[in-house]
């Protein structure tokens, strides 16, 4: 590590970077870029370092700005990263899911969103 002393954990260290970027994606959207992908990749950072709470609230925001914007294959997509990154107990997960199946079925894809209920 350039500051400080490293903690010897190895996958410690791995998910405080992972934090540390996302931290700074967000910064981005919010004062310089203003821009979709830093924000999906400030969600993807903080799945990560399994900061979860961080990466549903990023996650959601993206969810709403799809949905405003009928982006109904990109509401799926996060969607189901979020569930694939997610503990399966998380309190977020049926809502994700809820949301998942809704966007199979607005895009008519009633078998998976069947299949994704099971």
């Amino acid at each position: 590590r350039l500051c400080g002393r490293s903690s010897g954990d190895p996958a410690a260290e791995r998910r405080e970077r992972a934090a540390r970027a996302g931290r700074y994606r967000l910064w981005r959207v919010e004062h310089e870029s203003h821009d979709l992908i830093d924000a999906l990749e400030a969600m993807r950072n903080f799945l990560r370092a399994e900061g979860w709470g961080t990466a549903v609230t990023v996650g959601d925001s993206l969810l709403q700005f799809f949905a405003r914007s009928n982006q109904t294959t990109s509401v799926l997509s996060v969607a189901q990263e979020l569930l694939a990154a997610l503990p399966a107990d998380h309190h977020a997960a049926t809502w994700l899911l809820d949301e998942a199946v809704r966007a199979y079925l607005a895009l008519g894809q009633i078998d998976l969103a069947t299949a994704a209920c099971h």
